[in-house]
């Protein structure tokens, strides 16, 4: 007899566990989260998008959100937060390397794995080498040279030339031309060395 009441209060325990688990499955269904949508990203007023025209995650039928800006982080006009495009340019057609999104081109790693450093050589070679008033924060000069400083594939092929001169003799390098210094980067975007930029033109 024990047996069977065991077994009923179970059975009854079970129902209500299911009861309880298909109404918080209902009302889940139903939640709307503080912005009105539900867990399939549908509005209270019964569409994808909002009263302001925005999706779920923030996007408008575009796909820009409240900023102007895609999920790639570039606007209307194809400009980041930063003021560049894909290419690395800003509206004006300055060029900065850290934006190109096309990275490779110069040989470097991407900086976003491989941070710009200055190797203590380049440190004691900048200090002898440049005047003092543009080495007084050298890990801001370095990165400057490295954003801004021409490689051989920005200027003309006769001074390209030389260019590869120096990156054959110090092997594995990229050269940049900053401020009528050059400036020798590792691949992994480490400054080995600078001096003066006495024949290449550009």
């Amino acid at each position: 007899m024990d047996i069977i009441v065991i077994g009923i209060i179970f059975l009854l325990l079970l129902l209500i566990a299911i009861a309880f688990s298909v109404l918080i499955v209902f009302l889940f269904r139903n939640f709307h989260d503080v912005r009105g949508f539900n867990r399939n990203g549908i509005h209270r007023n019964g569409t994808k998008y909002d009263d302001f025209g925005y999706d779920k995650n923030g996007y408008d039928r575009d796909g820009y959100d409240c900023h102007g800006f895609n999920i790639n982080g570039y606007n209307r006009e194809g400009y980041n937060r930063r003021g560049y495009n894909q290419e690395g340019r800003n509206s004006k057609g300055q060029y900065n390397r850290i934006f190109d999104t096309n990275f490779g081109k110069d040989g470097f790693y991407s900086p976003r794995t491989s941070f710009v450093i200055v190797t203590n050589h380049a440190k004691q070679r900048m200090l002898e080498r440049l005047p003092s008033r543009l080495v007084q924060d050298i890990d801001k000069l370095a990165y400057e040279a490295f954003c801004y400083g021409k490689s051989k594939r920005q200027i003309k092929k006769s001074s390209a030339v030389l260019i590869e001169e120096i990156e054959n003799r110090y092997d594995g390098s990229v050269i940049l031309i900053y401020g009528g210094y050059i400036y020798v980067f590792s691949k992994d975007c480490k400054l080995i060395t600078v001096y003066k930029n006495t024949r290449i033109p550009l």
